[in-house]
């Protein structure tokens, strides 16, 4: 079996390409370089160098051995991070509940940067916010105060909803609630993840249907959509939480998304 040295011999002469000036870097006898390379070539059973001169050149299963020699050193840093991260508590997973209302785009933006600075940890989407250590949820929804989430839970970001119809509507023809209409818009409001459909259905004249108002940026006014004006546009607040204990990772996941009052701040270092 080849030995770590051998390994880091092999690379370092392939990087210099001159067993003397590795002989130098190393300390040691240009010999006892050259020995290592014929006792790993015997443990593998080929050669890996040809020479050209006063140099050595890899040949094409030197070339191969050397890429999975790279492979290793980068899975090694690899788990040397990741035993870093265990010394330091910093969490291998977060559980994350966003409300399917809440604007996507800041949350992605977010997500990005996390994984920058905690490259290691997780992120694993809930389906139900209290099986999430970190969520966001409309401010209606009813915490019970004995859970392991935080109770008090300060203001994430105000979303405006406002009533809109197909474009074709007739101003006399009464319109008619689609299922997510505004008997009930704090429930049965339109899924956000599927802002295409919902728009088809409307435009299809099938009825109203509250609509966040982002969501509204690619639309024109008018020839995709009208505004039903005899109906108020509402305004629905989100809250953020997490569990009690926190961890690095989840702690500056909080820190970041509430860092201004208006939601997460996307000029954030």
């Amino acid at each position: 079996m080849y030995s770590e040295e051998q390994l880091m011999v092999f690379t370092k002469v392939v990087e210099k390409g001159s067993i003397s000036q590795v002989a130098l870097d190393l300390n040691r006898s240009q010999s006892a370089i050259s020995i290592a390379i014929r006792n790993l070539e015997e443990t593998i059973g080929y050669r890996v160098f040809e020479r050209l001169g006063k140099r050595l050149q890899l040949n094409p299963q030197g070339e191969q051995l050397y890429q999975l020699c790279q492979r290793r050193i980068m899975a090694l840093g690899r788990l040397t991070d990741i035993a870093e991260n265990l010394h330091q508590a910093i969490e291998s997973e977060i559980t994350m509940y966003i409300d399917c209302e809440v604007d996507p785009l800041p949350i992605a933006t977010l997500l990005e940067k996390f994984h920058r600075c905690f490259p290691y940890t997780q992120v694993v989407m809930q389906q139900t916010w209290q099986s999430a250590s970190f969520f966001i949820v409309p401010e209606d929804f009813v915490i019970d105060e004995n859970n392991s989430h935080s109770c008090h839970l300060p203001l994430y970001s105000e979303e405006v909803f406002v009533p809109i119809s197909g474009a074709i509507a007739d101003e006399c023809t009464p319109y008619i609630e689609v299922p997510w209409g505004p008997k009930s818009p704090m429930k049965y409001h339109l899924m956000t993840a599927k802002p295409t459909a919902a728009l088809q259905m409307i435009l299809a004249n099938m009825g109203w249907c509250w609509i966040p108002h982002y969501l509204l940026a690619d639309y024109r006014i008018g020839s995709d959509y009208k505004s039903v004006a005899s109906i108020e546009p509402i305004t629905r607040r989100y809250v953020a939480g997490s569990v009690q204990d926190k961890g690095p990772a989840l702690q500056w996941l909080v820190d970041q998304t509430l860092k201004s009052e208006q939601g997460i701040n996307y000029d954030a270092k």
